[in-house]
């Protein structure tokens, strides 16, 4: 028998994705959600856009993409076997998030490598913050949307934003390149994004998948103004409170520093009722 090494190339998840690329489109997301309503299980596609006219955020927000400066990514993820939505864990939606949100921030970290990783923070729930001069700025999003078949859950769809080129200094958001002294381009953040994505194959086995306490103190650290004093509006008025991060279902618990509720604490905060005031957290 030969000893000799096998210089095979080796199979990847993603050799065997349905891929389609868009010189223009109203939604990245939209486009995978039709196709994963006709997929079949097991199937995944990859839909991206030169241009996308239409982009959505969480809560109904907008998100402008610019042609050929932007990445619009979308992923359809058609599970192997419906997980039913009463033998979900609730630990699975914390875990997604988590999977999700960690793999773009390693993209950002690899695209301006070499770059200190605390300048790179999660603002819960979806959007990845980098600091630049001094503030810290929106550079992506991600967009979640699940696809049921009345109590299961079919698959989902994962949409993420990444502003590539530079922008306008005056926005509060800010594009990678501004950040990194090599020129970078959509097509090698694309690449390092899929890279760091390649966990979520296995994800519509892990329904029940536990997390550890290493890993969900692990996203806490990731996360922008953990443990640290900010402003949020909440119910209509703005108030401080330390951010105490997340609970095992995806919540967040919030200890108020002003306003009526001062000293008490209220834990199970969606992400929906919860505005964030963007600004330096402060450490008292």
């Amino acid at each position: 028998m030969s000893g000799a090494a096998d210089s095979s190339p080796k199979s990847t998840p993603w050799d065997d994705v349905f891929r389609f690329h868009f010189p223009e489109i109203p939604s990245t997301n939209v486009a995978a959600m039709n196709w994963l309503r006709t997929s079949q299980p097991g199937q995944v596609g990859v839909f991206t856009a030169a241009h996308q006219t239409k982009g959505r955020g969480q809560h109904g927000k907008i998100w402008e993409h610019r042609a050929q400066q932007d990445l619009a990514w979308s992923m359809a993820l058609h599970f192997n076997t419906p997980l039913n939505a009463q033998s979900i864990n609730p630990s699975f939606w914390l875990h997604l998030n988590m999977l999700i949100s960690e793999a773009v921030k390693q993209c950002i970290i690899k695209s301006l490598s070499p770059i200190d990783a605390l300048n790179v923070r999660i603002k819960w729930p979806n959007d990845l913050l980098v600091q630049h001069n001094s503030t810290w700025k929106k550079c992506a999003g991600i967009l979640l949307e699940n696809h049921w078949k009345g109590p299961n859950l079919q698959g989902i769809v994962i949409g993420i934003g990444l502003n590539i080129a530079p922008l306008d200094a005056s926005t509060d958001w800010v594009a990678l390149q501004a950040l990194s002294s090599q020129p970078l381009s959509i097509a090698a953040c694309q690449a390092l994004l899929e890279n760091e994505l390649t966990a979520i194959f296995q994800l519509s086995t892990r329904g029940h998948a536990a997390i550890s306490a290493n890993d969900l103190e692990h996203y806490q650290q990731s996360l922008f103004g953990w443990n640290e004093v900010m402003p949020f509006e909440w119910k209509g008025d703005i108030h401080s409170a330390r951010f105490l991060g997340i609970n095992e279902t995806g919540q967040a618990k919030l200890l108020w520093t002003s306003g009526p509720l001062t000293g008490r604490t209220t834990s199970h905060v969606s992400a929906g009722e919860l505005r964030w005031i963007l600004e330096e957290p402060s450490r008292d």
